[in-house]
């Protein structure tokens, strides 16, 4: 059995409104994407692509702000792709 990856996992939460405040960008699509986490201390904060880990046509660290994604996923208030 290979150790590779099959789909994205999904992130632990939505990105936070004052998470996605810190990236000082806005970040378009990926702020109700699915596939979006904030990484984010206390001086800086990066967006992280979950579809970088299964596609390598998606980077890691996407430029902001994102406006057009065929990975994208709009995730539902209750935090499932909607």
């Amino acid at each position: 059995m290979t150790g590779g990856r099959t789909k994205p996992r999904p992130p632990r939460r939505r990105p936070a409104a004052d998470d996605l405040a810190k990236l000082g960008a806005p970040a378009g699509l990926c702020a109700t994407c699915h596939h979006a986490a904030v990484l984010a201390s206390r001086s800086s904060a990066f967006l992280r692509c979950a579809m970088a880990e299964v596609d390598p046509s998606f980077p890691k660290y996407p430029r902001l702000p994102v406006l057009a994604c065929r990975g994208y996923e709009r995730v539902a208030e209750g935090g499932t792709p909607a």
